[in-house]
């Protein structure tokens, strides 16, 4: 990550304000959210420029490409996103002939995203481009590395997806100072 500029760093605080605080940049949360805005934004960039597709109309396609024919829900709950976005995504793929709506035979009131030929065909075409941006994060760690990182984020993710109160979870109120007898 680069460093701030001088001229962008927070005033320091006199220690005895800064007892028990924890500075952002230390939390692993916080370091994996840096991390994926990082990788979404150069993903963006170059989805954008050779595709003029956006991310999360990439990362439906992909689903439907593997995954077809599916529901919003389904793929809304497998990249773990609001169903409101891949439907924006979706409306964007029909729109370009990359992907067609049709009726759920066993729901009436579902509808199904199918991925077309020239969505599978656009799919192919941008796979190398994703599989060379894994590859290149992955060239700055050792094999070790990254079969370390690799395990530990997929353990994380089995984790909260058992357990969403270990995110949700509410801090405790702090205490209202004791009046002071005198």
């Amino acid at each position: 990550m680069k460093a701030l500029p001088a001229t962008a760093r927070a005033p320091r605080e006199p220690d005895s304000v800064n007892v028990g605080a924890v500075p952002l940049e230390e939390l692993l949360s916080y370091q994996i959210c840096i991390l994926a805005k990082l990788i979404e934004r150069t993903s963006a960039s170059e989805l954008d420029k050779a595709y003029e597709l956006g991310v999360a109309e990439w990362r439906v396609l992909a689903q439907l490409s593997v995954h077809s024919p599916s529901t919003v829900r389904w793929i809304a709950a497998r990249m773990r996103v609001d169903r409101a976005e891949v439907s924006r995504a979706a409306a964007g793929l029909i729109a370009r002939k990359l992907a067609r709506r049709e009726a759920d035979p066993r729901d009436a009131r579902s509808v199904l995203f199918s991925v077309t030929d020239a969505g599978r065909a656009l799919y192919r075409a941008i796979m190398p481009l994703r599989v060379a941006l894994h590859e290149r994060l992955l060239s700055a760690l050792t094999p070790q590395e990254s079969a370390t990182l690799t395990a530990a984020v997929s353990k994380l993710i089995r984790f909260l997806d058992r357990d969403e109160s270990v995110v949700a979870a509410t801090p405790p109120k702090p205490r209202a100072p004791k009046p002071r007898r005198g």
